[in-house]
């Protein structure tokens, strides 16, 4: 439609514009849906292997500054990690799904990880409004939409957080979520190693 009828001027013209891209926008949104429902429904067998937690972080940014170059990505890998067994796929889903919102709801992100006794942490900070205490529990459950910092900001299809916790139970590790002091949320994956 924006192809052939792109010629009209006007007010008939600005109306054709906007309702093509609701619609080219709206399309999006649900084969997004879709997709992540498919990867919802068909959680992959856990493969667990020695692997490098410091490196299998630094790819999902790597992945994500290539994809986002006008938003800042900070990663502090932790030199005292050792190689363990978990499963390499599995938990990059996880931290994907993290930095996801992170970039939805606030643009940046600061991700790190950490030892804390016999538990692995990976922490991904933004840079957004963060979440009312009283709606963080609520995120884990399809379709909740967390608040976006940007007007007309996209706010996703309330399904990642969802996938992420499942995917995080299926190899024994936990994701929380909590309102950093300084202003946004800092998103946990918390696993043996």
């Amino acid at each position: 439609l924006q192809r052939r009828l792109g010629g009209i001027e006007g007010s008939e013209g600005e109306l054709l514009h906007e309702c093509t891209e609701t619609i080219i926008r709206h399309t999006d949104e649900l084969k997004e849906m879709v997709n992540e429902f498919s990867n919802f429904a068909r959680l992959p067998q856990v493969m667990p292997a020695p692997n490098d937690l410091n490196a299998a972080v630094r790819e999902v940014v790597s992945l994500y500054e290539q994809a986002h170059p006008a938003i800042e990505f900070q990663f502090s890998p932790d030199a005292r990690l050792p190689r363990f067994d978990f499963d390499r796929d599995q938990v990059k889903r996880v931290i994907i799904n993290l930095v996801d919102n992170a970039v939805k709801y606030g643009g940046g992100a600061e991700i790190s990880c950490a030892r804390s006794g016999g538990r692995l942490m990976i922490h991904v900070r933004d840079s957004g409004p963060g979440i009312p205490a009283d709606q963080i529990d609520q995120m884990f459950e399809p379709f909740t939409r967390g608040p976006s910092s940007q007007p007309g900001g996209r706010h996703g299809t309330g399904i990642g957080l969802t996938i992420a916790r499942s995917l995080a139970l299926s190899f024994e590790a936990s994701v929380r979520l909590r309102n950093a002091p300084a202003g946004g949320v800092i998103a946990t994956i918390e696993m043996k190693g």
